[in-house]
Protein backbone atom coordinates (compact mmCIF):
# COMPACT_ATOMS: atom_id res chain seq x y z
CA UNK A 1 0.00 0.00 0.00
CA UNK A 2 1.39 3.24 -0.65
CA UNK A 3 2.36 5.78 1.62
CA UNK A 4 1.25 8.73 -0.45
CA UNK A 5 -2.66 8.20 -0.33
CA UNK A 6 -4.33 10.66 2.24
CA UNK A 7 -6.66 8.17 4.08
CA UNK A 8 -3.21 5.61 4.71
CA UNK A 9 -2.63 7.09 7.73
CA UNK A 10 -6.40 6.80 9.47
CA UNK A 11 -6.09 3.28 8.30
CA UNK A 12 -3.39 2.24 9.81
CA UNK A 13 -3.41 4.32 12.71
CA UNK A 14 -4.32 1.18 14.97
CA UNK A 15 -0.72 -0.20 14.24
CA UNK A 16 1.01 2.23 16.32
CA UNK A 17 -1.50 3.18 18.95
CA UNK A 18 -2.56 -0.22 19.89
CA UNK A 19 1.08 -0.79 20.75
CA UNK A 20 2.41 -1.52 24.32
CA UNK A 21 5.23 0.26 23.36
CA UNK A 22 3.08 3.50 22.38
CA UNK A 23 0.83 3.27 25.57
CA UNK A 24 4.39 3.39 27.85
CA UNK A 25 5.20 6.42 26.48
CA UNK A 26 1.85 8.00 26.78
CA UNK A 27 1.94 6.64 30.18
CA UNK A 28 5.21 8.89 30.85
CA UNK A 29 4.09 11.55 29.33
CA UNK A 30 0.57 12.17 30.84
CA UNK A 31 2.29 11.98 34.30
CA UNK A 32 4.78 14.52 33.55
CA UNK A 33 1.91 16.58 31.96
CA UNK A 34 0.18 15.74 36.09
CA UNK A 35 3.43 16.96 37.42
CA UNK A 36 3.21 20.57 35.70
CA UNK A 37 -0.02 21.14 36.62
CA UNK A 38 0.09 20.23 40.07
CA UNK A 39 2.98 22.97 39.97
CA UNK A 40 0.83 25.39 38.61
CA UNK A 41 2.90 25.46 35.34
CA UNK A 42 0.14 24.27 32.87
CA UNK A 43 -3.02 24.66 32.41
CA UNK A 44 -5.81 22.19 30.96
CA UNK A 45 -6.28 23.12 27.54
CA UNK A 46 -3.68 26.28 27.80
CA UNK A 47 -1.89 25.05 24.24
CA UNK A 48 1.38 24.20 26.05
CA UNK A 49 3.03 20.79 26.18
CA UNK A 50 5.34 19.16 28.35
CA UNK A 51 9.07 19.04 26.90
CA UNK A 52 11.75 16.49 28.93
CA UNK A 53 14.64 18.54 28.66
CA UNK A 54 16.75 15.91 28.29
CA UNK A 55 14.88 13.88 25.42
CA UNK A 56 13.94 11.10 28.17
CA UNK A 57 10.22 10.62 28.85
CA UNK A 58 10.92 8.19 31.41
CA UNK A 59 12.66 10.63 33.19
CA UNK A 60 9.58 13.23 34.97
CA UNK A 61 12.05 14.83 37.88
CA UNK A 62 10.59 18.49 38.05
CA UNK A 63 14.17 19.46 37.43
CA UNK A 64 13.85 18.21 34.08
CA UNK A 65 10.63 19.15 32.56
CA UNK A 66 9.65 22.70 31.38
CA UNK A 67 6.60 23.98 29.75
CA UNK A 68 6.79 25.03 26.05
CA UNK A 69 4.48 26.30 22.97
CA UNK A 70 3.90 23.91 20.80
CA UNK A 71 5.68 24.84 17.71
CA UNK A 72 8.56 25.29 19.99
CA UNK A 73 8.21 21.74 21.05
CA UNK A 74 8.38 20.40 18.16
CA UNK A 75 11.34 22.37 16.85
CA UNK A 76 13.45 21.25 19.87
CA UNK A 77 12.05 17.33 19.29
CA UNK A 78 13.59 17.63 15.92
CA UNK A 79 16.94 18.83 17.27
CA UNK A 80 17.02 16.25 19.79
CA UNK A 81 16.32 13.49 16.80
CA UNK A 82 18.55 14.70 14.65
CA UNK A 83 21.47 14.86 17.23
CA UNK A 84 22.03 18.69 17.05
Amino acid sequence: MPTNKPDYYEANKHKYWTSSKANEKSKYRKRARRILEKAWKVKPNDGKDVDHIDGNVKNNKPSNLRAVTRKKNRKLWAKKRNGK
